[in-house]
């Protein structure tokens, strides 16, 4: 679903599967016509994920891990 003033890339829905591959948690693959990331877009996406580990917040010190 696409709200007014969103802004839609075809590759919004690759770059959650791949995230969720990075996490350990499912695959990339996705059925045809799609196609996996590459290059910039595929960089861009891991740079992000590896930034948001990096700095995420430590959850035991609230009992949440």
């Amino acid at each position: 679903m696409v709200l007014p003033g969103m802004v839609y890339r075809s590759s919004e829905r690759e770059a959650i599967y791949h995230y969720q591959q990075l996490a350990g948690r499912g695959s990339e693959v996705t059925r045809a016509p799609r196609l996996p990331l590459v290059g910039e877009e595929r960089a861009r996406v891991e740079k992000l994920y590896n930034e948001a580990v990096a700095t995420r917040i430590d959850l035991s010190k609230f009992n949440l891990d």
